[in-house]
């Protein structure tokens, strides 16, 4: 059975504050997560679309925008300070999401 976007949100949800340790703090468009005070990540669901942003260093970031497999974007309001948006489909790219989490945890916090 294919999870559903709700499902796949309450996955990504418990992953940030259970794996990664991060302070959850709810936001009208979404979730702010945060460790040592700083925000590391954006989650938020767009239409049909989840959608998490990170701050990555600038290579980091040129390298993720190349990529074919995915569908990534420079963020909106902060593509000049290097956060970049990943649009989450399926329970596969979870592994990558947490990834991007992990540099923006060490890019911000370190």
């Amino acid at each position: 059975m294919t999870e559903t976007m709700e499902e796949l949100l309450a996955r990504i949800r418990l992953l940030m504050m259970k794996e990664l340790g991060l302070q959850e703090l709810r936001i009208p468009s979404g979730w702010n997560y945060k460790q040592s005070g700083k925000i590391v990540a954006f989650v938020g669901k767009k239409r049909a679309l989840l959608q998490v942003s990170t701050k990555l260093s600038k290579d980091q970031a040129e390298q993720v925008l190349q990529r074919v497999d995915v569908e990534a974007h420079p963020n909106a309001r902060l593509a000049s300070a290097g956060w970049v948006t990943l649009y989450v489909f399926e329970e596969a790219q979870l592994p990558l999401m947490l990834d991007w989490v992990r540099k923006s945890i060490k890019l911000i916090c370190d």
